[in-house]
């Protein structure tokens, strides 16, 4: 069907042409604020878990074992959340030609949270203690609670549940603020019978420690929108894998150092890139469920690898503990190449 002679336009082709303005900045800082304040939850362990070992009187698996928990607690987080998104709405604003570009940005808010975090335990640890650290480190997420009614819900979800007068309402919200126009024609729900048809074809140093993923950041938004999301983090997995064979066998500590910050930048460009494709995998319906299952599923390696990998070097076993890596990178590959299809410059699908 020709939309465009029928006087019609699709949910993407109103946000092709409001562009990316203030409105998408006020949801990406939003969005982004989330992000910050996970990754600060995340990076805190890092920080506190002496502290607490020592105030509590732990072992070392007793201290592993505080991580597993943290990330049990997230998997289950990931399935829950992503079934109430799936059935109570989301945010998605952004044009699918530079959608990928600007997830990246979206994904820096992660670094940036991770500097805060260890700038914030470097300064607030010698002079209170861990749980005023824990008490400072909750102030995102309370900032995130006040502003939940400040978001506006996502007209692509409202769209795929036939509701397109306040699609368009909220539409014409972002086009007045970003201070352009709307297609002209009526709002249509999507193609979701186009989509069909393609988817049968195809310490001191603490705070600078987390700065060291920006170029993690910075190669993954060069690549993302270029070479595809597929290829982008087979090239970032095979650096990291590069960065960690050397460590298989004992290195001068300088040089350790330097090969663990290449393989953690690129890891983290693999994992923003991952990020990004996930939840473009699967139809509106399901979106966010299908990311959350993907989440949860990752969130398992988070509860092992303070019990395997890091257990391994505890007890000197550095070889294992990196051929252990490596095996998971070689893995992670050759599953990225199994998938159908790469969604660069896709139109998201609203139907399975």
């Amino acid at each position: 069907m020709d939309y465009k002679a029928a006087g019609l336009y699709t949910l993407d082709e109103a946000l092709e042409t409001v562009g990316f303005g203030k409105f998408q900045g006020f949801v990406l800082g939003y969005a982004g604020l989330g992000w910050f304040a996970e990754a600060m939850e995340i990076m805190i362990l890092s920080f506190i878990g002496q502290a607490v070992k020592s105030e509590w009187q732990l072992s070392s698996g007793q201290e592993s074992l505080l991580s597993t928990i943290v990330f049990a607690g997230m998997l289950l987080g990931a399935n829950t959340w992503g079934l109430l998104s799936d059935n109570y709405g989301r945010r998605h604003f952004i044009p699918a030609s530079n959608r990928g570009t600007w997830m990246v940005v979206f994904s820096t808010f992660w670094t940036f949270g991770s500097i805060f975090e260890a700038t914030l335990a470097w300064i607030v640890m010698p002079r209170l203690n861990w749980r005023w650290v824990l008490a400072f480190s909750a102030v995102p997420s309370f900032a995130l609670l006040i502003l939940y009614g400040v978001a506006p819900e996502s007209p692509r979800y409202l769209c795929m549940k036939g509701n397109t007068s306040d699609a368009l309402r909220i539409l014409e919200k972002i086009a007045s603020v970003n201070q352009t126009k709307l297609p002209p024609g009526v709002l249509v729900s999507g193609r979701s019978n186009d989509k069909d048809e393609e988817s049968a074809s195809s310490e001191n140093t603490a705070p600078l420690l987390p700065s060291l993923k920006l170029p993690g950041l910075l190669l993954s938004a060069i690549l993302v929108d270029r070479v595809g999301r597929k290829q982008s983090m087979a090239i970032m997995f095979g650096l990291a894998f590069i960065f960690l064979t050397p460590l298989l066998i004992q290195q001068p500590a300088v040089l350790t150092t330097c090969l663990l910050f290449g393989a953690r930048m690129n890891a983290m460009g693999t994992f923003t890139v991952a990020s990004i494709y996930s939840p473009e995998l699967y139809p509106t319906s399901v979106r966010t469920t299908g990311a959350g299952v993907a989440s949860a599923i990752g969130r398992i390696g988070g509860m092992v690898c303070p019990l395997v990998a890091v257990g391994l070097v505890n007890e000197c076993h550095q070889t294992a503990a990196v051929a252990l890596f490596l095996v998971a990178i070689v893995v992670s590959i050759v599953c990225i190449q199994l998938f159908p299809y790469d969604t660069k410059g896709r139109e998201l699908s609203d139907t399975s």
